[in-house]
């Protein structure tokens, strides 16, 4: 097993299920890795100019926030997470980073360093296992962007599968729903990779632009060679994370047996046909000016 593919584990009774620790931080690092492959190297979609401060929320490892650090070197670039960053690399002088929920920390001690309408560019990737009131949380990072500034959200829809044609295809998979039920049942939206487009239209922002990936399950996927790491990277762990999610979500009183959607999940997935995939949406949008 390679570094990227240490063991990390799983805590099924927790809104984010991984229990962070450096097997963790090894599995985040190697994903963000694989997302930024995916988008071509491509850090933001958000067309910056000369942007002075931007804030990364729910930065993880840092990893993004140094990224955002050393593409805009003259930007302040500040990252937020409710768990420490690990120190082991190097940090941009022009890099910070706050503990904490982003909601505590914008009315908290480091209200200095998040003062309102100050952001040209607000990121964040993969948030939809923290958010569970997206409208109350774009109307907060609103506050934050100066007219004119532009929010971006990289997320992506787990309970949707789609071909290497780009058709729908997990309709009527029981495991698909399953796990929807799972989570919404938690609290969270299940669709919000595709309804912040729409979303932050009816919030007023403007230029509002969403470019899909396709997030495969495999590395072989020959057509999409950029997909051939993070594919790497959802081929050990996705099997990791469907034995939980049938553990937790199952139901057996309404004849759901774990195993069984477990084997289905991994049928229709891991084992799939080549280019079954979920879709990473990127979207961004400009706060009026």
């Amino acid at each position: 097993m390679s570094t990227s593919q240490a063991a990390f584990e799983l805590d099924g009774s927790k809104s984010y299920p991984m229990i962070v620790n450096s097997a963790e931080h090894t599995r985040l690092n190697a994903q963000s890795s694989g997302f930024n492959e995916m988008m071509l190297g491509r850090i933001s979609l958000a067309p910056l100019q000369k942007p002075a401060r931007i804030l990364d929320v729910g930065c993880g490892t840092g990893m993004q926030t140094r990224l955002l650090a050393e593409l805009y070197p003259d930007a302040t670039v500040i990252g937020v997470d409710p768990n420490p960053v690990p120190d082991v690399q190097t940090k941009p002088k022009n890099a910070e980073f706050i503990l904490g929920q982003i909601e505590d920390v914008v009315n908290g001690q480091h209200e200095l360093l998040l003062q309102p309408a100050s952001f040209d560019l607000i990121y964040g990737r993969a948030l939809y296992l923290w958010v569970k009131n997206w409208r109350a949380h774009i109307a907060m990072l609103s506050g934050l962007l100066r007219p004119g500034g532009w929010l971006e959200f990289q997320e992506f829809n787990a309970y949707r599968a789609y071909d290497a044609d780009e058709r729908v295809i997990s309709d009527n998979w029981r495991f698909s729903v399953v796990f929807k039920r799972d989570g919404e049942e938690r609290g969270f939206n299940t669709e919000i990779a595709d309804e912040l487009p729409d979303l932050c239209r009816q919030m007023g922002f403007e230029a509002v632009l969403a470019t899909p990936y396709p997030l495969p399950f495999r590395s072989d996927w020959t057509a999409r060679p950029e997909t051939a790491r993070i594919g790497k990277c959802f081929q050990w762990e996705v099997p990791v994370f469907l034995r939980m999610l049938s553990e937790r979500a199952a139901q057996p009183e309404q004849g759901e047996d774990p195993e069984e959607v477990y084997e289905e999940a991994m049928d229709r997935l891991v084992r799939g046909p080549v280019g079954t995939h979920f879709r990473f949406t990127v979207t961004i949008a400009r706060k009026p000016a």
